[in-house]
């Protein structure tokens, strides 16, 4: 249990180092080998210890990636799924 505690304390700083830096890495980077960085954020999410700091990578890939309207109006309000999100392809989302 010990061990759990502390991997999980080593994955929520590096997700909290990326998230400080998701605005400075291109996009392509973010999206590279079929969207496994995301697909691996998304994962995160049900994992209680690292939802948030998972949560907040996601949300600054989305941020950089899309427009507040395209998130709020298509993304959160039509109830799509996160994981839809991989399948996007942000040159054709309205900036």
């Amino acid at each position: 249990n010990d061990i759990k505690e502390r991997h999980s304390k080593v994955c929520q700083s590096v997700l909290a180092t990326f998230s400080a830096f998701v605005e400075w890495v291109p996009i392509q980077h973010i999206m590279a080998n079929d969207h496994y960085l995301v697909k691996c954020l998304c994962h995160l999410l049900s994992d209680e210890q690292l939802q948030l700091h998972a949560a907040e990578c996601l949300l600054g890939i989305l941020g950089k990636t899309f427009s507040v309207n395209w998130i709020v109006k298509d993304f959160f309000l039509n109830n799509n799924k996160l994981h839809d999100f991989t399948s996007l392809d942000s040159k054709k989302v309205d900036k």
